[in-house]
């Protein structure tokens, strides 16, 4: 149930920014939070693992970086 709901909000709410190698998709929201940072969240290409996500989009996710990751250009995060 809680799947269902999430897809729901994805896309009512939601703006794709992205995807990894692994096939998982980066989102954030299209409404304003006033002083809340904007929700950014992952829909999981196969099983719901957050240990398959690369570091520079878990940096993204959790507002530690503002640019969004770019697979193509930057292979380590550091």
């Amino acid at each position: 149930m809680t799947r269902i709901s999430l897809y729901l909000y994805t896309i009512f709410r939601g703006n794709l920014v992205g995807k990894d190698h692994a096939g998982n998709k980066y989102y954030k929201s299209n409404i304003s939070h006033g002083v809340k940072k904007e929700k950014r969240w992952v829909l999981y290409k196969k099983d719901n693992d957050p240990t398959n996500i690369d570091p520079n989009w878990h940096a993204w996710l959790h507002h530690l970086v503002e640019n969004i990751p770019n697979s193509k250009k930057n292979k380590n995060f550091y």
